[in-house]
């Protein structure tokens, strides 16, 4: 999908995960460790593979805020990847600002999305949501109009029949792309002004 996947999904909220465990020894002096339910075991190797961190949400150009970033980032996409049971692939893509297409991926994306209001606890497509989280991830006022076009075209599109009637992984994989493609539309002419921010994982 590319790396304008930014500026459209996200959230300001952060989910933190807290990581614990408990040791004990069995009669073979095995330890095993328990991880409390909002823990995901790939979390540790996928914060050490990091690498590069690219500048999120407008500027974050020290390598120290984006650096913190990217880790909020990635611990809200291991919550969601973890209640929905979507792949160390998944996640993966989704950290390398693309949409994850695998069932479970879709399941994750809506994870994502209503974890930041753009979908609703039923599932549906929350459209003022949308434009006040870019609005807000731009900070810029004067594109609000053009964000409200943005849900208008994006609603009309993907909320095509009754909720009852819709795959609700589905939809919010088509949330995600219809909202990622209209957003590049906006910035044609600088594309430069586009914050690489993850619709998905931006937290």
């Amino acid at each position: 999908m590319g790396t304008y996947l930014a500026s459209i999904l996200a959230t300001l909220a952060f989910l933190q995960m807290s990581l614990g465990q408990s040791q004990e020894a069995n009669s073979t002096e095995v330890k095993s460790t328990e991880v409390n339910s909002t823990e995901v075991t790939t979390m540790e190797p996928l914060v050490a593979e990091g690498g590069g961190v690219p500048a999120m949400s407008g500027g974050a150009n020290s390598s120290v805020e984006g650096s913190s970033c990217r880790v909020r980032m990635l611990n809200v996409t291991l919550q969601c990847a973890n209640e929905t049971g979507a792949s160390q692939d998944d996640v993966d893509i989704a950290m390398r600002m693309e949409i994850p297409s695998s069932e479970a991926g879709k399941c994750m994306t809506k994870c994502l999305l209503k974890s930041r209001g753009m979908m609703s606890p039923e599932g549906n497509f929350a459209p003022n949501a949308t434009v006040e989280f870019l609005t807000k991830a731009h900070g810029n006022e004067s594109l609000r109009a053009e964000f409200q076009k943005l849900a208008d075209y994006c609603y009309d599109k993907v909320m095509i029949q009754p909720i009852a009637n819709m795959d609700t992984c589905q939809l919010a994989y088509d949330i995600a792309v219809c909202t990622e493609e209209y957003h590049r539309t906006l910035f044609l002419r600088n594309p430069a002004k586009s914050p690489p921010v993850n619709i998905i994982t931006t937290p």
